[in-house]
């Protein structure tokens, strides 16, 4: 854990095109291989893959951490996930991710739906509020 954070300490001080990143990327995704049940790495990791503005990366590291991790785990990289992929300017990606996380917790639906209205996708915010509406039936 240590010597990973020691490395992206390193890269940090150099362009995001430095070899330097590269090398921590691969660290990392080796640590991984054999430390995949320890949030904290997957959360650092995917920190600096956002640093790094890979998109596709970062999203399938997020994934990824949610396949290897516990489901009791689970709820240490939705918040991070979810916030990363609010910030994004990619609308198709973000409500892909969004609707896995209600899946997760049915209660972020009202969110979701707000987030469908800061967008104009109007006609999928009312798709969802009918399906909070008509819940309880």
């Amino acid at each position: 854990y240590h010597f990973l954070k020691e490395t992206r300490k390193n890269a940090k001080q150099y362009s995001l095109d430095d070899p330097r990143y590269s090398i921590a990327n691969d660290l990392h995704e080796k640590a991984l291989i054999f430390m995949s049940k320890m949030p904290l790495i997957w959360l650092k990791y995917t920190r600096f893959l956002i640093r790094q503005k890979f998109v596709t990366k970062t999203r399938h590291t997020f994934d990824n951490s949610l396949r290897a991790l516990p489901a009791t785990q689970h709820e240490l990289i939705w918040k991070p996930y979810v916030d990363w992929v609010k910030s994004l300017d990619c609308v198709e990606v973000a409500k892909h991710v969004l609707q896995r996380f209600i899946s997760f917790n049915p209660d972020a639906r009202e969110d979701y739906i707000d987030f469908l209205m800061d967008y104009d996708q109007f006609n999928e915010a009312a798709v969802e509020l009918i399906k909070v509406l008509f819940a309880d039936e």
